[in-house]
């Protein structure tokens, strides 16, 4: 295990928990996801005029001072 977002619990690929992601989502080319670590950001405008809540995306080779390592 690295210490990078792949490797850690707070990274989510296509609404997967974190116990769900295997090796294969990386070799299939699931490189980007969302880091968890806090809560969403306010983030883009909605067609109706209201600002959505995103969290932050990164790519799977990404790392932090937050990581945690998953649970395989």
């Amino acid at each position: 295990m690295t210490r990078c977002c792949f490797d850690c619990d707070y990274f989510q690929i296509d609404d997967k928990e974190p116990s769900e992601i295997t090796e294969a989502d990386r070799d299939d080319g699931c490189a980007e996801g969302e880091c968890h670590f806090r809560p969403p950001a306010l983030g883009t405008e909605s067609a109706s005029g209201r600002l959505l809540g995103e969290f932050p995306k990164v790519f799977a080779i990404d790392w932090c001072g937050q990581f945690k390592p998953r649970n395989k």
